[in-house]
């Protein structure tokens, strides 16, 4: 017993569907990514701005931190999920490729460095005196290191869209 041509079509019209659907995906969550990496980038350079003179800026400079911890957090989710789905051999994933060598071994250390830098300046707000010195000194430490970092993961990004 053969299938009518009607559910055929409609079956093939389905699976086409879903297939576009997944790359969709596989696009939408580029242009979150970069649309949220650009994000970051602006907040990121005011942040910068206010370590020229922290401790006139200090409220502003600990608010945009808060801020940029929900997006930093999307940026990560969203750079996590796109290598799984490539590591996982997602069709759209695949097709769209790894992303660059340089971005692929910088990812890891950008995630640890940022955290670090987050949560340092997240726990200056909560640790007791005696440990603010401490605290102060990795929260600057994870911020050389991870502007180091950074400025090379930026340049990579400004040389694969190039």
């Amino acid at each position: 017993m053969s299938i009518p041509r009607s559910r055929r079509s409609a079956a093939s019209q389905t699976l086409a569907s879903a297939t576009a659907l997944r790359h969709d995906g596989a696009e939408a969550n580029g242009r979150l990514t970069a649309a949220t990496g650009a994000i970051l980038v602006v907040l990121l350079a005011v942040e910068g701005v206010t370590i020229l003179q922290v401790r006139r800026l200090i409220v502003l400079h600990i608010f945009l931190g808060v801020l940029l911890i929900p997006l930093v957090l999307l940026k990560v989710a969203s750079t996590v999920w796109r290598a799984a789905r490539y590591y996982l051999w997602s069709a759209a994933y695949r097709q769209k490729g790894p992303p660059p060598l340089a971005l692929r071994l910088l990812g890891p250390l950008v995630i640890v460095l940022t955290v670090t830098l987050l949560a340092s300046g997240i726990a200056l707000l909560y640790v007791p005196t005696s440990l603010r010195v401490p605290m102060l000194t990795l929260h600057r430490a994870s911020f050389l290191l991870w502007f180091g970092v950074m400025t090379v993961h930026v340049l990579a990004h400004v040389l694969d869209t190039a």
